[in-house]
């Protein structure tokens, strides 16, 4: 009995509370209608603290308390009104999870979301990102906006906030690309998600690869956002640099070419890269007779330089973005030619010549037929690599070796221009071999090679000249002219690789300083770099004592070793003292590049590389000679030099030393001053004379025609790491050297061995 009771009293009492409860709904909704809201509300108020959850009361409060902001008699309360009427339309929202209520009131709700999103706006527009990200997230409860979740996530990003912006961004990031996949709500996509989160993980968290999906990802939705576009270029420059280093032109290099043309597909630095890419691909594998290798690579090469055409790109500097057969073939046999690759070539004619004259696939008969009676359309250069080609592929075809003696025997006679003369003597070398019992040809070719030299010395191709001359020398030591060619040889190599490598200084703020064009400052230490045309004088001048002193090969400049070098006269510059062990405590501008540099480095305190080169062939303060041993080593191919405000620094040897040629280098020597001939200028206080064999006990005699019997001190250092045994000669009496002088030198070696060279001075 009494539980019945029990349970009487509780349904009586939620009967009431019911009724009370629709009481003030009823109130609320009443009030409301006649536009009285501060009854409304308080009838709401009254109603949810027995009951949070009643939908209706939320919007009518919200919508009243909105009301009540837009009067001027309620915005001097203490009570914001505005922000009150946020909270509760972010709680009916949050109840309404079917939008019955929304139906009823949603006309009367959207001003408050508008008016929201205006406040935003506008304190967005100020700079009070706290205030901005408060009102953008009441926006995205609101409404489920993801333009005003992603801009809550750009305020966290501005207010240094980046767990949040990068948890909020990420997450507007993917619904943006997945809508824009669905080609949904365009108008929704939020640009500073993208750029936010690829500025954080490029330049915050240096997470390069994170960065690059955000990056990647947003250029998909926003695909010409500058500072995307500005990014993704700044991270593919940085992947292409690293990799070529690493890799070289290497099928990881093409990856990121590809995708860098991808945005930026008419870029012609990315356009060249590609193309030196897929050149020197088919450059490599047709040369290494890989043909089908090299088919499957140009036909390559072709779609992608067609799928860019289909893509709208335009580049009139790319000369390869063609998506004609025909003319591609074209261009690429005009390079290859070009470039004197006789493998690429010949690839590419095998595919122009039946294009172009409309015949089957050339085999050994059309070859032979082609050879016997070369088109005149074809140049001689073509035809020369065609010949060698033949003769490699059918070697035993008589009629192809008799072809090939027959056009050689139509243009020797004729004149050859400079640039020809590594073609022809090639073409000699091949008739030579076909015909070895032909007794003419040999001399015939010694005749050419002196020809040549004189060609190529006339037009200041002193490289190829000195490589001719020593190839003479090598063949035939007693050829007639051979004295004279070398002392025209040294004359004009004077005037053109020394003299022509000068380097002028000029007064700058009273100081002396060298012309070379380097952009670098100590101050920041900013090793800066140095022009190609420096680049190429000091080389010249480096090749210049090389050869003249009887080394056949030319050296080139290594990118890698020059910027060390760079590194390590900017760490110098500031104390002007040089370390083989510097360290970060006692270089201020001290780098691990500059120490690679300063590890094998020679350095000189003197900003003018090019006076810098021939103070180091003079060696005055180094009794080994280690200097001049350095540059005029044998194995050297390579080197690096840098400078700064007052020092210069050489890389010149190190474990990348080519293995000395011992055959040659027995009988041949190497001399400074240079045989032949040499500048009074150039003639430094000590002489030395280098070879492959054992020098203790040698002796040596000086006679000159001006002076008569020089007396000379000799001392000899041990063959290593700097090169060959060498004399250091150090004529007594300082004797004075005058222009027209002859100095006849003797070196005599325990063995009895005897080497005798004269020098003309001018």
């Amino acid at each position: 009995m009494k539980l019945r009771n029990l349970f009487l009293i509780i349904s009586i009492l939620c009967i009431q509370a019911v009724t009370a409860q629709t009481k003030q709904v009823l109130k609320a909704r009443e009030n409301f209608a006649n536009g009285k809201y501060p009854e409304a509300r308080k009838y709401c108020i009254g109603g949810l603290e027995d009951d949070k959850s009643t939908t209706e009361l939320w919007y009518i409060k919200a919508i009243c308390e909105f009301e009540m902001y837009q009067l001027e008699k309620y915005r001097k309360e203490e009570t914001d009104y505005f922000k009150e009427s946020m909270k509760s339309a972010v709680k009916a929202i949050g109840y309404d999870d079917d939008l019955l209520q929304y139906k009823v009131y949603g006309e009367r709700f959207k001003p408050l979301v508008v008016a929201n999103n205006k406040e935003a706006i506008s304190n967005y527009g100020q700079g009070r990102y706290p205030r901005a990200l408060q009102t953008y997230k009441t926006s995205y409860e609101l409404t489920g906006d993801t333009i005003a979740l992603g801009m809550a996530g750009h305020c966290y990003f501005l207010m240094k906030q980046n767990l949040d912006a990068v948890k909020t961004l990420r997450k507007v990031a993917t619904m943006n690309y997945g809508a824009n996949a669905e080609n949904k709500h365009k108008k929704t996509f939020v640009r500073e998600a993208f750029e936010d989160l690829t500025d954080y993980y490029l330049n915050e968290a240096k997470m390069k690869d994170s960065a690059m999906y955000y990056c990647e990802m947003g250029l998909s939705v926003f695909p010409l956002n500058v500072k995307l576009l500005g990014w993704e270029r700044q991270m593919l420059n940085l992947e292409l640099a690293s990799t070529r280093t690493n890799t070289g032109y290497s099928a990881m290099y093409n990856q990121w070419l590809q995708k860098a043309l991808i945005y930026f597909l008419s870029d012609t630095f990315y356009l060249h890269e590609q193309n030196n890419f897929y050149l020197n691909r088919i450059g490599y594998l047709t040369q290494e007779n890989d043909w089908a290798e090299a088919e499957m690579t140009y036909q390559d090469f072709f779609e992608r330089k067609a799928d860019l055409i289909g893509r709208k790109a335009k580049n009139t500097t790319d000369p390869f973005l063609l998506n004609d057969t025909s003319q591609f073939i074209t261009q690429s046999l005009e390079y290859y030619l070009s470039n004197n690759a006789p493998s690429g070539t010949v690839f590419f004619f095998y595919k122009w010549y039946p294009m172009q004259f409309k015949s089957g696939a050339i085999d050994e008969k059309r070859m032979e037929a082609l050879l016997n009676n070369p088109p005149k359309t074809i140049s001689h250069r073509l035809i020369g690599m065609l010949m060698d080609h033949a003769g490699n592929k059918y070697p035993k075809n008589a009629n192809l070796k008799k072809h090939r003696m027959a056009i050689y025997n139509q243009w020797i006679p004729q004149p050859i221009a400079y640039y020809d003369w590594q073609r022809i003597i090639t073409l000699s070398d091949s008739v030579v071999k076909d015909f070895p019992k032909n007794a003419t040809l040999k001399p015939q070719q010694q005749q050419l090679l002196a020809r040549g030299i004189d060609s190529l010395t006339k037009h200041g191709q002193m490289d190829l000249a000195w490589g001719l001359f020593y190839r003479l020398q090598k063949e035939n030591p007693k050829f007639a002219t051979l004295n004279k060619l070398q002392i025209n040889l040294a004359k004009t190599d004077f005037e053109k690789r020394f003299k022509g490598s000068k380097i002028a200084y000029a007064k700058v703020k009273g100081k002396q300083v060298s012309n070379t064009g380097w952009s670098g400052v100590v101050k920041t230490c900013t090793p800066g770099t140095l022009p190609d045309s420096t680049n190429q004088k000091i080389t010249n001048r480096i090749n210049y004592f090389r050869q003249n002193a009887g080394i056949p090969t030319a050296v080139r400049l290594d990118e890698d070793k020059q910027i060390a070098c760079l590194a390590a006269a900017t760490m110098y510059a500031p104390i002007g003292v040089f370390s083989r062990e510097p360290k970060p405590e006692t270089h201020k501008c001290f780098s691990q590049p500059a120490a690679d540099a300063a590890a094998y480095g020679q350095a000189i305190l003197e900003s003018n590389p090019a006076q810098s080169v021939t103070v180091l062939m003079s060696d005055n303060k180094s009794d080994e000679m280690y200097n001049r041993r350095l540059i005029t080593h044998p194995g050297l191919t390579t080197y690096g030099y840098g400078c700064a405000d007052n020092n210069s620094v050489f890389w010149m040897a190190d474990k990348s030393l080519l293995k000395i040629d011992s055959v040659y280098y027995k009988e041949h020597f190497i001399t400074w001053p240079a045989a032949g001939a040499a500048p009074t200028m150039l003639i430094f206080d000590k002489w030395s004379f280098s070879i492959l064999q054992p020098l203790t006990d040698a002796t040596v005699s000086m006679t000159s025609t001006k002076q008569g019997k020089v007396e000379c001190d000799v001392r000899v250092e041990a063959g290593n790491g700097l090169g060959l045994p060498t004399l250091v000669i150090i004529p007594l009496g300082m004797p004075k050297w005058e222009t027209g002088d002859v100095i006849k030198t003797t070196v005599t070696l325990k063995n009895k061995k005897v080497y005798t060279y004269s020098t003309e001075l001018f």
